[in-house]
């Protein structure tokens, strides 16, 4: 039974994010894109340090670590969020979940690359569907007349790229740190990059169904849902860990259509299904590799 854990944590932690893109874009509407993340990861990390200090843990980043962490906290916060965020304006919640999708087959050419492997053909045929799907996506809502824009799909897939350097970052730190102590770490180093952007959009104030969005955001999604992706990556690995991101669009997707409700047209639909296709292939790819290493 144990042994699933580590799955079960990644299942809970997609579905607090598939929920995230909702509570963003109502978040969104009262505040800048950028002040909505430096106060959501400012709030989780002054919780955060509360937390441990109560706990009697010591705040402590080796020496060697602290530029990782630098940079883990600024492209798995700043970045990422900051380009999600633009995303989740400009283009529908949708859209934004199903662009997601894709940040298994980005991590997957980031780790091959630093671990010097070749992606196999399965992973490559993945990866080229997932793009077909992608553009033909983003073309159908520009045609179908909604309220999308390429730039806003644009700032999601770099986001996932974002997403994906973080995840790599982390690989090589989880072995010297628990899933509290990097979450408050990249939390810290990710609002503390956002602190310029004030002196662009100063200070804004959220009306309360906004507020009550961003302490969903803060406690669930900042707090609760990065531990368990934390301790879900220690268990096993950056590209398995990434794979249960294919949760996020459905998620995403149910909470657009049914709550906030957003159209889609036929030809997004179909989009829609070609990118997962293309994520399923590359994690088929991934999954025989790891069978054939087995045997």
């Amino acid at each position: 039974m144990k042994k699933y854990l580590p799955h079960l944590a990644a299942v809970i932690t997609m579905i607090f994010w598939g929920l995230s893109y909702l509570s963003t874009r109502l978040v969104i509407l009262d505040i800048a894109p950028t002040l909505a993340v430096l106060y959501r990861f400012t709030l989780a990390s002054i919780i955060l340090y509360i937390l441990m200090k109560c706990r009697g843990r010591k705040i402590f980043i080796l020496k060697e670590d602290r530029k990782k962490l630098f940079l883990a906290g600024l492209t798995g916060v700043a970045l990422n969020f900051t380009l999600e965020n633009l995303g989740v304006k400009y283009t529908s919640t949708a859209n934004v979940a199903l662009l997601v999708a894709t940040i298994p087959a980005i991590t997957l050419l980031f780790e091959n690359r630093r671990l010097k492997r070749k992606s196999g053909w399965r992973e490559l045929l993945g990866i080229t569907v997932s793009i077909v799907g992608i553009m033909m996506m983003s073309l159908a809502g520009q045609m179908g007349g909604f309220t999308l824009s390429l730039f806003g799909d644009a700032m999601v897939l770099l986001s996932s790229f974002a997403w994906a350097i973080y995840t790599v970052l982390l690989s090589d730190l989880s072995g010297n740190y628990d899933s509290m102590e990097l979450t408050l770490y990249t939390n810290f180093f990710g609002a503390l990059c956002m602190i310029p952007t004030v002196f662009v959009t100063g200070f804004q104030i959220p009306g309360r169904r906004a507020a009550f969005h961003l302490i969903y955001l803060v406690l669930f999604c900042s707090i609760v849902a990065y531990v368990l992706y934390m301790w879900a990556l220690k268990k096993l690995g950056g590209i398995r860990v990434n794979t249960y991101i294919n949760i996020q669009p459905i998620v995403g997707m149910l909470a657009s259509l049914f709550i906030l409700k957003e159209a889609m047209s036929r030809a997004q639909l179909l989009g829609a299904v070609i990118i997962t296709l293309g994520v399923w292939q590359v994690n088929r790819g991934m999954a025989l590799k790891e069978l054939r290493r087995g045997e």
